[in-house]
């Protein structure tokens, strides 16, 4: 994995981030449903972990919280 700092804070971040958009289990938008539960987001967050991804985008806006 290749990694940036973030200007002079000595923060080292993946130069690859995880979206984690999807997660949750209900519509993100009319018409648009989310199927990643908790087990399998717990999968890939481990796997993007294991890659070296350290910079991942979440927020409480995404699937109704879920997504955090």
């Amino acid at each position: 994995m290749q990694y940036a700092f973030l200007g002079q804070s000595g923060m080292a971040l993946s130069r690859l981030a995880f979206g984690a958009m999807t997660f949750g289990t209900q519509d993100m938008v009319p018409g648009v449903t989310n199927t990643i539960d908790v087990k399998t987001a717990d999968t890939m967050a481990a796997m993007a972990m294991d890659a070296g991804v350290n910079l991942f985008d979440t927020t409480d806006l995404y699937t109704g919280g879920q997504s955090e």
